[in-house]
């Protein structure tokens, strides 16, 4: 059902977006860890034990990263005048 993979979508975006931030925001990152980890089935407690986040390239989508990359260069030239 699109609720499930609605949360599963949430809860990888915020466990990625933890661990790319941690080292900026430790603390922070950490305590917000703790109660993840149980969420997601992780074995690590702490977030320091839990690997950097690598690029999949099977996720990637191209016509959404050119539609991105449009929208970025429309915003730009609006900027620019």
């Amino acid at each position: 059902t699109y609720a499930k993979a609605t949360k599963a979508t949430l809860v990888m975006v915020l466990e990625t977006a933890l661990r790319l931030l941690h080292p900026f925001m430790p603390f922070i990152t950490a305590a917000i860890w703790q109660r993840l980890a149980p969420l997601i089935g992780s074995d690590n407690s702490d977030i320091l034990a839990a690997a950097f986040p690598i690029n999949d390239k099977t996720i990637e989508n191209q016509d959404i990263a050119d539609k991105v990359n449009f929208a970025k260069e429309i915003i730009l030239a609006v900027r620019n005048i």
